[in-house]
């Protein structure tokens, strides 16, 4: 009976923050509504319910160096490799 009051209100936070929150943030925010709970019952709770973590976009380089494009002329005379580089 509690798991599934406790489930709404882990339904309901996730739908309020649009499934970007995981387990921990949903703990911290049923402990200031006053729910008393554990993390890893609530991420028992969500695993078994399928109440998964909208994942980010990846990171993809926006341009490629393959192209046949000039390449701008190095106006400042500087390395092209600043890697590690210390003066």
């Amino acid at each position: 009976m509690a798991n599934r009051q406790l489930l709404r209100e882990i339904r309901l936070v996730h739908a309020e923050v649009n499934g970007i929150y995981g387990h921990r943030r949903i703990h911290a925010e049923l402990l200031a509504q006053g729910f008393a709970c554990g993390r890893h019952r609530i991420a028992g709770l969500m695993r078994r319910n399928g109440i998964r973590v909208r994942t980010r976009k990846r990171w993809r380089p926006v341009s490629s160096s393959q192209h046949l494009l000039p390449v701008a002329p190095n106006l400042l005379q500087r390395t092209s490799i600043s890697v590690g580089c210390r003066i």
